[in-house]
């Protein structure tokens, strides 16, 4: 299939107005006809549908021509490749095309801006050469792509079970194969203004090359290749945000700043949330000017106003009531945390039970979310309850009590605090309809949400 360019050409060599005595194409004669609006260029341009469906907006019963657009195009070099990009290979703020514009309509510009990445494969193991769609020259490429596709393959997991060749179900939770553009991108039709949280956890970009935490195929992206990646796939993500929807995009220091610009771009910089920091180690020494990145952080945009609340939506938990807390109902927790005996020596301590002295040992490799010193406070609050106090209950380890009444004061006046770990955050948000774009974290993340009562499983 022809190429927009080839199909220009084509058109306009039909008129001899636009040709030379040796058959080529007058390009200035053409330029100065589309700036002029001529009538005669018009309607040969109109006499093409493919033409007429790329440069011309319909507006109630009246084609607009997009002359920027075919000038350009006419400018641009012959015989254009699917990568081709009309942004300087440079990257930097802009305005209107100017770098480091005084306006204040500053975008981000970079090269393949205008364009598709594919990134996908069957095996990830195997390198490849990215492929660039441009979206007007490629137009039916990137049509054909982004086209919903046929689930197949489709097994739904109900606990230890496993059922083949199922029919979908709305209350499914789906887990995707597939090169995730093209999933997300099918999952329009039926989700498009429904998501209320889309979290993303891409590759990172690093300025030095990597061997790990990038893509297995191509694990050393540029930085205009890792923009075009996500920008196609932030754009499809906000039409799938319900009006109060949320995004959360990890992103590594190195990338953080450019993600920044663009999702402003895409979102609006009003719908910029916050940054949080996730502390992914304790420091290390062999690192340029000795100066050591431990962090890695999630941005967080929103489609809804600053009155709309993106966590801390009202949970339904289940509560019991018991003689010795009368009117207070109460629900379990864990009491330990993911914190070992050398970092936390202080709730390394054996505990017992005031009431009957039973003592529980501790995990040296998860101890106690109460210290030694704090331990009677917590008790005599009632904040700590052991499964020998109660017929009723199993288990062998104490419990975190919480009650009803100050789960219902937090609520009500909670807010987000940027400290907090990433399991727990996925633990708040995953009682919402939630997509994930996988790689290795994310694949963690979902294997924590088994515990849920059906799975889905699709290949694309």
């Amino acid at each position: 299939m022809k190429n927009i360019f080839e199909v220009v050409q084509e058109v306009l060599s039909s008129n001899n107005k636009y040709l030379s005595e040796d058959n080529q194409l007058l390009k200035a004669k053409v330029y100065t006809d589309v700036m002029t609006m001529d009538k005669g260029l018009l309607t040969l341009l109109l006499s093409n549908k493919r033409i007429e469906r790329e440069f011309f907006t319909r507006v109630k019963d009246t084609l607009v021509f997009d002359k920027q657009k075919f000038a350009w195009l006419i400018e641009s070099k012959e015989f254009l490749p699917d990568s081709y990009t009309r942004y300087s290979n440079k990257i930097g703020l802009s305005s209107d095309g100017n770098f480091i514009s005084q306006k204040n309509d500053v975008v981000l510009d970079f090269p393949y801006k205008d364009c598709f990445l594919k990134g996908g494969q069957d095996k990830e193991e195997q390198k490849r050469e990215e492929i660039f769609y441009h979206e007007t020259i490629a137009s039916d490429e990137v049509t054909r792509m982004l086209e919903p596709k046929i689930f197949t393959n489709a097994k739904r997991y109900t606990g230890g079970d496993k059922e083949e060749d199922i029919t979908f179900d709305e209350k499914d939770n789906l887990i995707i194969k597939g090169n995730n553009l093209i999933a997300l991108s099918s999952l329009l039709k039926r989700y498009e203004g429904k998501v209320k949280c889309i979290y993303i956890d891409p590759p990172y970009y690093f300025q030095d090359l990597k061997e790990y935490d990038a893509f297995k195929y191509n694990s050393n992206f540029k930085l205009s290749t890792w923009l075009v990646f996500l920008k196609n796939r932030l754009q499809i993500a906000k039409k799938l945000l319900a009006d109060d929807g949320s995004v959360w995009v990890h992103v590594g220091e190195e990338g953080m700043h450019y993600l920044k610009i663009l999702m402003d771009d895409i979102f609006g910089a009003g719908k910029f949330v916050g940054t949080i920091p996730r502390k992914t180690r304790e420091g290390k020494n062999d690192v340029p000017f000795n100066f050591s990145q431990d962090f890695d952080f999630i941005l967080v945009y929103t489609r809804g106003n600053k009155s709309d609340a993106i966590l801390n939506r009202k949970i339904n938990r289940k509560y019991i009531e018991t003689p010795d807390f009368p009117g207070r109902p109460w629900r379990r927790g864990d009491i330990k945390q993911q914190k070992n005996y050398l970092e936390r020596p202080n709730s390394y301590f054996e505990m017992i039970n005031p009431k009957t002295g039973k003592k529980y040992p501790v995990d040296k490799d998860a101890v106690w979310r109460v210290t030694k010193d704090t331990f009677e406070e917590w008790y005599s609050k009632g904040y700590i309850g052991f499964p020998d106090d109660y017929d009723f209950m199993t288990g062998n380890q104490p419990f975190r009590r919480s009650f009803k009444d100050e789960d219902e004061k937090k609520e009500k006046g909670a807010s987000v605090f940027s400290d907090f770990l990433l399991k727990e955050f996925i633990q708040q948000i995953m009682g919402s309809r939630t997509f994930c774009i996988q790689s290795r974290k994310s694949k963690r993340i979902i294997k924590r949400s088994r515990s849920r009562k059906f799975k889905t499983s699709y290949d694309v």
